[in-house]
């Protein structure tokens, strides 16, 4: 044994190794935390995501301060008070290069989207802050990498999950990679189609059946709708009670097609729902005891110029409550509801506009003039049509072939 043991190179090496594993072995443990805390913030959604994550990522790194940046916070131009401009300036610049930053007394890592997409695209970034006498060593932001990837995950699952939840998750998914700001901004003007789907008789069924045999009903026939709503990526507006709103064109994705992609989804829809009632009165001749058959009608419109319709998120934004609904507002979706509210049980009843743009956009319809009624609020009255189906077999497919381009 060698008399200056502790003055061995391997020995000195061993120490070294021995620190450095006691080192990550501690900020292991603080990562497991981390992560626990911020999988538990997850599951309560993206604001308690957004609230949490500052204080967990300060004790993994056990900085100053933390700041977490995402397109929400832009658009509520939330966290930024109170940060200095060349704190500002970091996070707008690791955002918009997708690379780390660090200076003396801070450092900001770019949020990322999953792999799993295919193509990563940054959603924000984190910004770590301390003393500049604190002196950082580079190894302790080892782990910003792994944590980064975690927040950045759980904050795109979040902000995708509560839109997927209205569905149209392939333009979300689409957004989310190349332009996750226009999920969160201002309301726009764009052409859109609205559709409104609702029960017949709704206030009758509700005294003649019990509540909770009407509860399961309308489930039924609106998950018959799924088809329809799954096949051409319909954005679900809001559901409210027994029907539903999709609005078309909400993302401005569907510039050419939103007319066209509104009467194919409705006309599938009463297909899917005529097909459901068929088979209820089956059973009901067969003396089987089944749910009611229910009515649906349909209702479109589409606006002729932007400036009938504005799109975007609305809703409580402020520092205590973030709850919003990605919404149409505006003269078409007012018109589609009138329409609806006119419409004729289990068929699909459009405006003129609506035949207009699917022409111009090279699909032609097979229609049955309706009526013209003055709806409400409405100064004109509108003619009304029944849509039997487009006059191409093959409408249905070209149209599902661009909403999966």
């Amino acid at each position: 044994m060698p008399e200056n043991i502790e003055k061995h190179p391997d020995v000195k090496h061993g120490d070294e190794m021995l620190r450095q594993y006691r080192r990550e072995g501690h900020m292991l443990r603080r990562f497991t935390e981390f992560t626990n805390s911020i999988v538990a913030a997850a599951y309560e959604g993206q604001k308690a995501l957004l609230d949490r994550s500052p204080e967990a990522l300060t004790r993994l790194f056990g900085v100053r301060d933390a700041v977490v940046y995402t397109p929400d916070a832009m658009r509520r131009r939330l966290p930024l008070d109170g940060l200095s401009e060349d704190q500002q300036v970091m996070i707008e610049a690791t955002i918009r290069g997708g690379v780390r930053q660090r200076r003396v007394d801070m450092i900001c890592e770019p949020l990322f989207t999953p792999k799993s997409l295919g193509v990563t695209a940054p959603i924000g970034a984190i910004l770590l802050i301390w003393r500049e006498h604190d002196n950082r060593d580079p190894k302790d932001f080892n782990l910003l990498d792994p944590a980064a990837r975690l927040l950045g995950l759980s904050i795109f699952n979040a902000i995708n999950g509560a839109l997927a939840q209205r569905l149209g998750g392939r333009q979300i998914q689409r957004l989310m990679i190349e332009d996750p700001q226009r999920l969160f901004e201002r309301g726009k003007r764009r052409n859109t189609s609205v559709l409104f789907a609702d029960v017949v008789g709704s206030t009758e069924l509700s005294q003649l059946h019990e509540p909770e045999v009407v509860y399961d009903a309308i489930n039924a026939y609106l998950s018959a709708a799924g088809d329809a709503i799954v096949r051409f990526d319909v954005y679900v507006d809001s559901l409210p009670g027994d029907g539903l709103m999709a609005t078309f064109n909400a993302f401005g994705l569907q510039e050419r097609l939103h007319a066209p992609l509104a009467v194919a989804t409705g006309l599938l829809m009463q297909y899917r729902f005529k097909a459901l009632s068929r088979v209820r009165l089956q059973l009901t001749q067969e003396n089987v005891e089944v749910l009611p058959i229910l009515q649906y009608r349909i209702g479109i419109d589409t606006s002729t110029d932007p400036s009938s319709c504005i799109v975007g998120p609305i809703g409580i934004m402020n520092e205590q409550v973030n709850r919003t609904n990605y919404t149409a507002l505006g003269e078409t979706p007012n018109r589609a509801a009138r329409v609806e509210h006119e419409g004729i049980a289990n068929e699909v009843v459009i405006t003129g506009s609506v035949i207009d743009s699917c022409e111009e956009s090279g699909y032609e319809l097979i229609c049955q003039p309706y009526a013209t009624r003055e709806l409400k609020g409405i100064t004109n009255p509108v003619p009304l049509y029944v849509v039997k189906d487009f006059s191409d077999p093959y409408a249905y497919q070209r149209l599902e072939e661009n909403v999966i381009k």
